[in-house]
């Protein structure tokens, strides 16, 4: 009776292990803007089919440097292939304290983030993905209010 006990829990923990919803892999990268670091830049990756990927979002540090977010709680993305989006333009908003925070204008071509020609494709051993962009081409300014 004791052994059935134990199958029985070992067959239990096996399904809510196999159903325990998507697999994230912790994607990270470098992004440089003419061969310099690019700090301070957001990164997006989309999925190219929206019902079999998730997005997430990245932000550079000071050497270029990004982990992605699913959520605050869960790192990395989902196997998929994604569009890329990487931008470097801050809208005004309001801190919490209701100060505004001032407008950060884009330093990156339109042709990597509205007009994004990046992809990436996330495999359990594809996981480091480097963006060595160039800053020729045009760039989208937001208009202010």
């Amino acid at each position: 009776m004791k052994r059935i006990g134990l199958l029985a829990i070992a067959a239990c923990l096996t399904l809510l292990v196999g159903c325990g919803g998507p697999v994230f892999y912790p994607v990270s990268g470098t992004v440089t803007l003419d061969g310099k670091p690019l700090p301070d830049a957001t990164i997006v990756f989309q999925p190219q089919d929206k019902t079999k990927g998730h997005t997430s979002t990245g932000y550079t540090n000071t050497d270029g440097k990004y982990v992605l977010e699913y959520t605050e709680r869960t790192a990395g993305t989902t196997e998929c292939d994604y569009k890329v989006c990487i931008t470097t333009y801050v809208n005004k908003e309001y801190g919490s304290d209701e100060e505004p925070i001032p407008v950060i204008p884009e330093r990156v071509p339109a042709k990597y983030n509205v007009e994004t020609t990046l992809v990436a494709k996330v495999t359990p051993e594809q996981v480091v993905f480097d963006f060595d962009l160039d800053s020729n081409g045009k760039i989208y300014q937001e208009e202010e209010e």
